[in-house]
C-alpha cells in the first residue's frame, strides 16, 4: 500500500537541494502559468520544493493556496514520478486560475516531467550494442 503523505524525505529543504536544481536541470517543463524544473535524484524517490514569488502572486493567501494545491497534487502523484528533485516555479496570472483548472495543470505537468525524465535517461544510457557474434542467431536445426 503506497503511503501518500508528505514527510520531509520528500522535501527539498536546503538552499543546497534548490541550488543543485537550479544548477544541473536535466528536464523541464512548462506552460503559460507553471514552470518545473528536475535532476535527477540522489534518493529513491521523488522531491519536490515551490517557489512562489511575490512578484508573480501577490497576496499571501493566494501564494499559500498554490503551495497547497501543489503540495497535494504531488502528494498523490509522487509514486509514479521516477527519483527526482523537482522545483515548481509560479508565473505571473496563476493566482487567477481556480482550484480544478491548477490541479488538471499539474496532473498534465508531472506525467509529462515523468516521460521527459524517462526519455533523458534513454537518450544518455543507450543500450551498449552487442558484437555480432553474441548477437542471437535464429537455429533453424
Amino acid at each position: 500500500m503506497n503511503n501518500y503523505g508528505f514527510p520531509r524525505q520528500v522535501r527539498l529543504l536546503s538552499a543546497e537541494d534548490y541550488r543543485n536544481v537550479f544548477n544541473d536541470v536535466t528536464c523541464k517543463v512548462s506552460n503559460r502559468h507553471i514552470l518545473l524544473l528536475a535532476r535527477e535524484s540522489t534518493t529513491q524517490h521523488a522531491r519536490v520544493g515551490l517557489v512562489v514569488a511575490k512578484k508573480n502572486v501577490r497576496k499571501a493567501v493566494e501564494r499559500n493556496r498554490l503551495k497547497r494545491l501543489v503540495r497535494d497534487s504531488f502528494r498523490l502523484h509522487q509514486h509514479n514520478l521516477e527519483p527526482l528533485d523537482i522545483v515548481f516555479l509560479s508565473r505571473p496570472g496563476v493566482s487567477d486560475l481556480d482550484n480544478e483548472t491548477i490541479t488538471k495543470q499539474l496532473e498534465i505537468l508531472w506525467q509529462r516531467l515523468n516521460k521527459r525524465s524517462i526519455d533523458n535517461k534513454l537518450k544518455n544510457n543507450p543500450e551498449p550494442e552487442r558484437p555480432k557474434d553474441q548477437r542471437k542467431v535464429k537455429n533453424n536445426g
